[in-house]
Order: C-alpha cells, then structure tokens, then sequence
C-alpha cells in the first residue's frame, strides 16, 4: 500500500485496477479513499486469494458493463 500511495503521488492516475487484492468490499472502501479516490468497483477475495478493485476520480466518466454469457 506504502508503494502504490507514493506511486500515485508522483503520477496523476485517474483510474487503477488492482487484482489479487486479498481484501473484502470493507477493507477496499477504507483503501479507496485512503488513496484518494472517490469511485469504486470490487470484487470480494475468496478465501485467501483474488479480489479485484477499479477505481477512478469524481472527474472521469466510466460506465461497467456486465456480460452475459448463453450456451
């Protein structure tokens, strides 16, 4: 976490995705905005691996599309 703030002090980021976060919907939103971000998408690790987290300024547009897979 240390790395990643000092990353996003020296750069302007307005999106990051994170993956194998190892952290719960909670754990990320403290992490959001201790990071400084205000937009949010999770999803929670199971067990003791995965999680991903995307998020992005108050500025940036995004839209999240779901796909639907048939068989």
């Amino acid at each position: 976490i240390r790395a990643l703030n000092n990353i996003l002090r020296e750069q302007v980021l307005d999106f990051v995705f994170l993956s194998e976060t190892k952290l719960l919907r909670g754990e990320m939103e403290a992490l959001k905005r201790r990071l400084g971000f205000v937009n949010g998408f999770y999803v929670d690790c199971q067990n003791r691996g995965g999680g991903l987290a995307l998020l992005w300024r108050d500025d940036v547009q995004l839209s999240i599309m779901r796909l639907q897979r048939s068989y």
